[in-house]
């Protein structure tokens, strides 16, 4: 709530709920909307209170745990959501013709 309260508008919160109903996270966006920052909810629950809030919302509903019923718990979902927002989020500046160099770079290691 700290980091939310020192932001800006510049700022993008991301939210992670599985439930989408943790009164901190909500609490979080409330905070952090009356600042006008933008913000991202990773949830189970397309009709939380969290995915509600948000500006956008990454539904990652588990249905079939990975992990038994552990997989929801250990946020192994959320955390590969995030990992491809973090990735492109880095490299928004490459476009199509990178792509395609690494798509023919690794075409060699293909059957």
């Amino acid at each position: 709530m700290s980091n939310i309260s020192l932001g800006s508008k510049k700022d993008v919160i991301v939210a992670i709920s599985h439930s989408g109903s943790s009164r901190q996270v909500i609490q979080a966006l409330e905070l952090g909307r009356d600042k006008g920052m933008k913000s991202i909810a990773i949830t189970g629950s397309a009709r939380s209170p969290v995915s509600q809030i948000a500006d956008y919302t990454l539904n990652i509903p588990v249905e079939d745990p990975l992990f038994s019923e552990f997989g929801a718990i250990s946020h192994v979902y959320a955390m590969a959501v995030i990992d491809a927002l973090l990735y492109f989020v880095a490299n928004a500046e490459r476009g199509p013709r990178d792509v395609d160099r690494l798509e023919m770079l690794l075409a060699e290691y293909k059957l």
